[in-house]
């Protein structure tokens, strides 16, 4: 739990209503995951600056769309 969710958590029960759960995604981690050096992509993203997922496309071989729509069929 990050120190942002436990204030969260904290705040919410002081008013008495229980936290939304949501889930922790490390982007480093799903980066890592897709083959590609985190460091690289941020420092590419920011030399040319473009968007993470920009960079993450072209070092795919994808074009954005179609990034993120298998993104979000796999989320």
């Amino acid at each position: 739990m990050t120190l942002e969710q436990r204030i969260e958590h904290l705040e919410n029960d002081l008013k008495g209503q229980e936290p939304e759960t949501r889930p922790t995604i490390n982007l480093d981690d799903v980066i890592r995951k897709l083959g590609l050096d985190p460091d690289m992509v941020r420092a590419t993203a920011k030399e040319k600056n473009r968007s993470l997922a920009e960079v993450i496309a072209g070092e795919l071989g994808m074009s954005y769309a179609d990034l993120i729509r298998e993104l979000k069929l796999r989320a």
